[in-house]
């Protein structure tokens, strides 16, 4: 089989912090369905991540990403029968100018998911997300203050709290360069899982297979795994990566599975959150608002608020 087979045939290439670390280990575990090891590979905007500078906290994590094509193809070496191939590098969305040129040049026209959510709670779980990973304590109008000299300097698209949330554009683009687009909304995905989930398998054209970790969540943001947690996540990644179907065979595995799945998270040591007017953030987003919705209802996908 030569690497061209092997490369991706669909990419999750957005938004961060709207679930799709969670989607990521679902689909991982579907036997038709293949997906890198490394959920953000990053080589489709390596463009970008090459001139990260070094006064970046998240400097040395992105240089540990994949920049070149023998290691991109490399990923997908170990890849059999599946029917469907792919990866889940967040950013390529907001850095859809970089990311479209690439897929196209190295896939071509694939198919497209990405999952928007309403932009005021995805800047707050964003900034929360730096928080917890220690990469800043400082407030979250202070990074929203810092955030055009961030991104003017070239830093992690993680820093774009704010700027993420403008979601037409770079919608828009993917839109309308690729001939197979599905767009979810996080609050129906968070609400509704095996709905949207079995969706994304009708968009694939794989067979319904449900996981019975499907309500597991992956990468929360406000709250801190804790030692159940971290161990459950650990395991259900194992069976997801490996296929181990014989674990599945075993109820007490579910048990405790189900069990940790109720107490997996603690509450954070300490809330950077501070006073920010969010009246005046909504009225930034609201024209942005009206736009992404309109695209939104003429793709029959629930709009954003």
């Amino acid at each position: 089989m030569s690497y061209k087979r092997k490369l991706p045939n669909f990419l999750i290439v957005g938004t961060m912090r709207c679930g799709t670390s969670s989607l990521y280990h679902y689909l991982r575990s579907h036997p038709q369905i293949y997906l890198s090891d490394i959920k953000e590979p990053g080589f489709l905007v390596a463009d970008y991540l090459r001139h990260i500078p070094k006064e970046d906290p998240r400097y040395d994590s992105t240089q540990k990403r994949i920049l070149n094509f023998q290691d991109y193809q490399n990923l997908f070496r170990n890849h059999s029968d599946e029917k469907c191939i792919g990866e889940a590098t967040t950013a390529c969305l907001i850095l859809y100018e970089s990311s479209i040129k690439n897929i196209k040049k190295y896939l071509g026209d694939i198919k497209i998911i990405i999952g928007l959510r309403d932009p005021i709670p995805r800047a707050l779980s964003n900034y929360n997300y730096i928080v917890k990973l220690g990469f800043d304590n400082n407030s979250l109008a202070y990074n929203i203050e810092m955030e055009n000299y961030r991104l003017k300097n070239n830093w992690d698209p993680i820093w774009a709290i704010k700027k993420m949330g403008f979601y037409h554009e770079h919608v828009n683009a993917f839109v309308n360069e690729f001939s197979d687009v599905y767009i979810y909304n996080f609050d129906e995905f968070v609400n509704n899982t095996q709905k949207i989930y079995t969706d994304i398998l009708s968009f694939l054209q794989v067979e319904k297979v449900i996981p019975r970790d499907i309500n597991l969540i992956f990468n929360r943001s406000s709250d801190e795994l804790n030692l159940l947690g971290k161990v459950a996540n650990k395991l259900v990644s194992m069976k997801n990566k490996y296929k181990l179907k014989w674990i599945q065979e075993y109820d007490f595995y579910y048990k405790i599975r189900d069990y940790i799945c109720k107490h997996q998270y603690k509450k954070p040591k300490k809330n950077y959150m501070d006073s920010i007017d969010i009246d005046d953030l909504f009225k930034e987003y609201k024209d942005e608002l009206t736009k992404i919705n309109n695209l939104l209802a003429d793709m029959n996908v629930r709009g954003l608020k």
